[in-house]
């Protein structure tokens, strides 16, 4: 950006290429857009019209500590320096405080905690450059006092003057001064913060606070980073899939399991016509029965009956985004014959590229990143860690999206992958987020965990219809005793033999490697796959055994949900309920041949330890043991099964539910052992760092891209660059656990650990990842 040559006399900068009004205007009508597109109640409880004039007055005044000359100084400067006065945003939050309050009590008298409404509002300004924090951490401003009456006094009047005439301020300049030089007597909102949020259980004041904050911060980003936002196109049709059905003739199924299949789709979609007046959807089904298109088509009628803005497909893994984008993308090029540009469908994860077209038009890097962060698009296929740290979060770059979920179908895929120790806070936050930002939730899954009653619900299919009529595996249960590796190893051998396709699963990285070197030995061609495999590495792999014949795999449970492995025989060391159904779906998925099988073992390593309770709690592992009763069952009967089990789980109370919406509904984000900072959806039990593996040429190329990002001294600069790079560095990028790193730990370059080329026989084997993993290691 180059910056506007003129005097300290002329015009205030916001930014080195941007006057401060102009800024200032621009913000103002996205915040005002924006907050105008969402539903009237999002803005409970306040009146719908008051709730867009807080979002303009919040944008009105969120940069006014820029017009300071600390900063005015400081943005002229050609390499400048910040300093504690060069700082904005307390002095814009102090005084939007003060004048949003004095509106509130003299023009809407329907408001009875005019204090508490301009502290959110102050929040919101005050780390609208950074996380959001508790209340009780934000109200101190005694040491700062000197500080703001500094920067206020520096302020050039003329303008300031004129700003405040213009845009009708509801508090006069002169008090301003007054409680300025008051400060920090003026300043004492911490007697009602804390008095209203000690007894506060609702969660309305959280989802007000994250979209008035959303609002912000997105008007701001798009203010700055983008001319103009692109343009949505038409709603996409609501029969998009039965029109993709037809070209493909899926409409006309020929065998009895393609028939049921089209029956479950039919079902599906004939249950929403007309609309429908719950907003939590399910759809059970077996899997391999095309789960994907069925919730599509589905969220795409919702989309059109109730005018809706787009939808929004979360899975829990990375590994399978790619694989259903693809589905997607077909689907789109079948009806608009050509290119689908990124307004109708978006790929959002940290290995997506940072790539944004319309029509012709392609945007740079920096405006693609905006755009995609953003979710500007129709349908947007992301992470379960994306979508819920975004509905339960204080991050900056998560919550400018937070606005963005309301007009929404979310399809949430194998929803069974959510702990469930957060059951019961998912219940109540997407209970309300769905009334409140007018959303519509169909949860998708072969084994439907208990997280919402069956009353809240609108099954789309009755799943016993086809799990009483499915016959594709037999499940066999060797669980009587332990077994070594060894032990396994050799029924292994001795169950697959004239078996085309097999596929192991195993609990640890570790025991992964070592079957895979023993099991070599006695079969050719043995396939590998977990996380310590280079991300292109593994989706490569990935691709080829999906059209293979004939293949031996060897893997972690990264197999288990939605990558369409189609096996004869899978052998699984022991974990709970879900995990065990979830694999079972990568054997006989398509009902290609005979009746498939699947072998449970309990494994143990060589200290006698099962591998199991390295990774899964106990009390799971414990009520699989009780929901099993037989040692083999049909497929037919993992409905019964996989209900006996959910409704066991359900019966557990879990203190981080209770804690969680307690730091919910007191505005809890930081600061706090249970504060909502400390919510992971994926837990990790042992700490890891990222390696960068030099697998091959376009990693070296890379490499050497990334580190020539310290030669450039603009920032700006620096993160375009690495932002051109960042897909394809990333696919070169492991994480691996430190207790495998003090084994064996390759040099730090450049930050982050690294293994060049010429090490790779040290660190890496092609074959099999990282070398010298611990027993913790998963995936």
């Amino acid at each position: 950006m180059a910056p506007i040559s003129i005097s300290s006399d002329n015009q205030w900068l916001s930014h080195p290429d941007t006057f401060w009004m102009d800024h200032t205007r621009r913000v103002e009508h996205l915040a005002v857009e924006f907050a105008r597109s969402l539903p009237a109640t999002v803005s409970q409880p306040l009146p719908f019209d008051v709730f867009v004039e807080l979002c303009r007055q919040v944008a009105l005044f969120h940069d006014l500590g820029k017009t300071t000359a600390f900063f005015q100084d400081y943005i002229r400067q050609e390499n400048p320096v910040k300093t504690e006065r060069t700082q904005h945003a307390l002095l814009s939050a102090v005084v939007a405080y003060w004048v949003i309050e004095t509106w509130l009590k003299e023009n809407v008298s329907t408001i009875s905690e005019p204090e508490v409404v301009a502290f959110l509002a102050y929040l919101t300004i005050r780390y609208h450059h950074g996380d959001l924090h508790n209340p009780t951490r934000s109200y101190a401003i005694k040491s700062q006092s000197q500080l703001l009456q500094e920067q206020w006094a520096s302020i050039e009047r003329r303008q300031l003057q004129e700003f405040w005439e213009s845009k009708r301020i509801y508090l006069p300049l002169s008090e301003i001064d007054q409680r300025i030089q008051a400060l920090p007597n003026s300043f004492r909102p911490q007697r009602h913060i804390v008095r209203f949020f000690r007894r506060r259980t609702d969660i309305n004041y959280y989802f007000l606070t994250n979209t008035l904050y959303s609002v912000l911060i997105d008007a701001d980003k798009s203010a700055v980073g983008l001319h103009e936002l692109p343009a949505m196109p038409e709603r996409l049709p609501a029969d998009l899939v039965d029109r993709f059905r037809k070209y493909s003739g899926w409409d006309r199924p020929c065998s009895p399991f393609d028939k049921l299949r089209n029956k479950a789709y039919r079902e599906a979609v004939a249950k929403i016509e007309g609309g429908t007046q719950k907003r939590i959807l399910n759809l059970q089904i077996p899997t391999g029965f095309g789960k994907t298109l069925t919730a599509v088509s589905v969220a795409l009628k919702i989309l059109n009956n109730h005018q809706l803005q787009r939808i929004i497909y979360s899975l829990p893994f990375t590994a399978i985004i790619d694989q259903n984008y693809e589905e997607l993308k077909s689907v789109l090029e079948s009806t608009y014959q050509g290119e689908v540009d990124t307004t109708l469908l978006l790929k959002h994860h940290y290995l997506s590229d940072i790539f944004y077209r319309t029509g012709e038009e392609a945007y740079t890097t920096p405006e693609a990143e905006l755009l995609i962060e953003g979710w500007y698009s129709q349908i947007i296929v992301t992470t379960f860690v994306q979508l819920f740290h975004t509905l339960i979060g204080y991050r900056n770059r998560a919550l400018r999206k937070f606005h963005r979920l309301a007009n929404s179908v979310i399809i949430l895929d194998e929803i069974q992958s959510i702990p469930f120790k957060y059951w019961r806070v998912l219940n109540e936050v997407l209970t309300h987020f769905a009334h409140r930002f007018n959303c519509y939730f169909i949860l998708v899954t072969a084994t439907q965990p208990q997280i919402f009653s069956v009353e809240k619900q609108l099954p789309l299919v009755n799943p016993r219809d086809y799990y009483r009529t499915i016959n594709r595996i037999r499940l066999f249960l060797h669980i009587e005793a332990t077994r070594s590796m060894n032990e396994f190893l050799e029924e292994v051998r001795e169950k697959s033999k004239g078996k085309r396709r097999i596929i192991v699963v195993l609990n640890t990285i570790r025991s992964a490697q070592e079957f895979y070197q023993q099991i070599q030995q006695h079969v050719e061609n043995v396939d590998f796959l977990s996380s310590h495999i280079v991300p292109r590495e593994r989706l490569a792999r990935i691709r080829r055994l999906n059209t293979s014949e004939h293949y031996f795999l060897v893997t972690t449970q990264i197999v288990e949900a939605g990558v369409n492995l189609d096996a004869e025989i899978v052998f699984r060391d022991w974990a709970p309920l879900d995990s065990i159904n979830q694999v079972a779906g990568r054997c006989n998925r398509f009902q290609k041949g005979d009746q498939g099988e699947v072998h449970i073992y309990r494994l143990t390593n060589e200290k006698g330890r099962l591998l199991s309770s390295f990774i899964y709690d106990r009390s799971l592992l414990d009520v699989t043991t009780k929901t099993f009763s037989e040692t083999e069952y049909e497929e037919s009967a993992f409905l019964e099964l996989c209900e006996k089990y959910f409704n066991k789980i359900a019966e557990f109370t879990t203190s981080e539910s209770i804690e969680l919406l307690d730091s919910i509904s007191k505005l809890r984000y930081t600061d706090d052992d249970r504060a909502i900072e400390h919510f992971r959806l994926i837990e990790q039990n042992y700490e890891k760092r990222d390696v960068f593996i030099e697998l091959d040429k376009d990693a070296q190329e890379v490499w050497e891209t990334y580190s020539s990002l310290k030669n450039y001294t603009n920032y700006w600069e620096r993160r375009e660059v690495y932002l051109k790079i960042k897909n394809i560095f990333q696919n070169y990028v492991i994480s691996v656990g430190v207790r495998d790193l003090e084994t064996n730990p390759p040099p730090i370059v450049n930050g982050m650990y690294y293994v060049s080329h010429s090490q790779l026989d040290e660190y890496y084997d092609f074959r099999t990842g990282y070398k010298s993993v611990s027993e913790t290691s998963i995936w």
